[in-house]
């Protein structure tokens, strides 16, 4: 179990994001990864909320990010005008993680 205080923008308050599975070798890698199987990747769009759970797609790109992270480009990200929200929080949560555990802890996500 990985336990650091709270630095950067991560870990974010909302919506809850989980991992199906984790994979963890301290000091060496981590792995998320998201079992779609026949489930679809959902995403935002631009525009407004959908209900009271989702969010904007620039809610979603503004509060999962953390600018010490360097896998997901945060720049290009805020041109899109789609984001798979799962693969995202999870890819931001996964490079955070690791980035606490050690120094050396390579982060991955996968989506099956």
């Amino acid at each position: 179990m990985l336990q650091h205080q709270h630095q950067g923008t991560c870990p974010a308050d909302r919506p809850l994001t989980e991992p199906d599975i984790a994979i963890h070798l301290p000091g060496r890698y981590l792995i998320l990864i998201e079992a779609k199987f026949t489930s679809p990747n959902t995403f935002y769009e631009r525009g407004p909320r959908k209900d009271s759970k989702s969010l904007t797609l620039n809610e979603l790109h503004t509060i999962y990010q953390d600018h010490d992270n360097q896998i997901l480009d945060y720049a290009a990200a805020a041109q899109r005008t789609r984001l798979f929200y799962q693969l995202w929080r999870n890819m931001t949560f996964a490079e955070w993680m690791a980035r606490h555990d050690h120094p050396h802890t390579r982060a991955y996500h996968l989506n099956l």
